[in-house]
C-alpha cells in the first residue's frame, strides 16, 4: 500500500478537545458567528475565504487569547496550508507557540508542515519538542514515526518506534501502538502477542495492523478476514473504515484476485472520491 505523510492528521482530534469562553456580549457572539462561517467554508474547500472569516473572528477578541482563540488559530493554520500558503501557516503556528510554548500540538503540526516541505531539520526539531512535552501519547509518537518513515527517514522513524516501546502506556490503543512499534523494529512475535491483546480489548484499528502482518507473511486469507471484521464492526469510524477499505484492495491484489480488487477499489473511490491514492489505484486496476 502506498503510504503518505499524515499531514495534520491529529488536528480534528486536537480541536475536539478545545473548549472555553471568551469575551461576553456582542463581541463573543460575533466571534462565534465568524468562527462558524469559517468552519463551514473550510469544509466546503473555500480556504482563502475561511481564513478571512477566522481573521474576522480573531478581530473580536481585543487581545484576549483563550482556548477559543487557540481553536480558531488552529483552524486558520490548516486553511492556510490547504490553500498553499505554507509560509502563512508556519507563521500562524509560530504565533501559537509564542503564546503557548508548551502546546505540543503546535510543534507537532508545524513539524509536519516542515516535513512535507522537505525541511527535515525543522521537522525533527519540532517533533523532538512535541515528544518532550507529550511523550506518553503513543498516538502522537506513532504519527511522528509514520510521517518520518513515509518521508524516507527510516533511521529517525525507528527512534520514535523505539520511544513508543520504551515509554509504554496503558489501554488498548497504547498496546496497539506498542505492538505496531515492535513490528516496525522487526520483532513480529512480540508484535503479534501485544496486538492480540489490543484486539481482545476491542481496539478495532489493531485488526488492521494485524492484517498488515499477515499480508507481509503471505497469509492473505487471514488478513482478509481481519479486514472484513474491521469493516463490519459498528465502532469503526470513517477514517479507520477508509483504511480498512483500501487495505482490502491491496490484499486482493496480493492474492491476484483482480476482479475482486477492482470491485473493492470502485467501492473505495465512490466513498472517498477525493483520495489521490485511491484514484491512482483505480487507474492502475482499470488499465491492467
Amino acid at each position: 500500500m502506498k503510504k503518505r505523510i499524515v499531514t495534520l492528521i491529529m488536528l480534528a482530534v486536537s480541536l475536539s478537545m478545545l473548549a472555553g469562553c471568551t469575551l461576553p456580549g456582542s463581541s463573543a457572539k460575533k466571534e462565534e458567528e465568524y468562527r462558524e462561517q469559517g468552519i463551514a467554508l473550510l469544509e466546503a474547500g473555500e480556504y482563502e475565504l475561511a481564513v478571512e472569516m477566522f481573521d474576522l473572528s480573531l478581530g473580536q477578541t481585543y487581545g484576549f487569547f483563550t482556548k477559543t482563540e487557540l481553536d480558531i488559530c488552529y483552524y486558520k493554520a490548516l486553511c492556510q496550508y490547504k490553500n498553499g500558503d505554507v509560509i502563512d501557516a508556519l507563521n500562524t503556528y509560530d504565533g501559537i507557540i509564542e503564546l503557548k510554548k508548551k502546546d505540543w500540538r503546535a510543534y507537532y503540526l508545524r513539524g509536519t508542515v516542515y516535513l512535507e516541505e522537505g525541511d527535515f531539520e525543522g521537522a525533527l526539531k519540532d517533533y523532538e519538542s512535541a515528544a518532550s512535552l507529550n511523550g506518553k501519547d503513543t498516538d502522537m509518537l506513532m504519527q511522528i514515526a509514520v510521517n518520518l518513515e513515509n518521508a524516507g527517514d527510516e533511521t529517525n522513524a525507528l527512534t520514535y518506534y523505539n520511544m513508543i516501546i520504551e515509554n509504554g502506556g496503558k489501554g488498548a490503543a497504547a498496546r496497539r501502538n506498542i505492538g505496531e512499534a515492535y513490528y516496525k523494529i522487526g520483532n513480529t512475535d512480540e508484535a503479534t502477542g501485544i496486538l492480540e491483546e489490543a484486539i481482545e480489548d476491542g481496539d478495532i484499528p489493531a485488526l488492521l495492523y494485524m492484517a498488515d502482518i499477515y499480508m507481509e507473511t503471505g497469509d492473505y486469507e487471514t488478513a482478509l478476514s481481519l479486514i472484513e471484521e474491521g469493516l463490519l464492526a459498528e465502532e469503526t469510524d470513517d477514517e479507520v473504515k477508509a483504511r480498512f477499505m483500501f487495505a482490502k484492495v491491496i490484499c486482493y491484489e496480493y492474492m491476484a484476485e483482480w476482479e475482486s480488487a477492482k470491485t473493492a477499489i470502485e467501492e473505495y473511490t465512490e466513498a472517498y472520491p477525493d483520495d489521490e491514492d485511491g484514484q491512482r489505484e483505480y487507474t492502475f486496476l482499470e488499465n491492467r
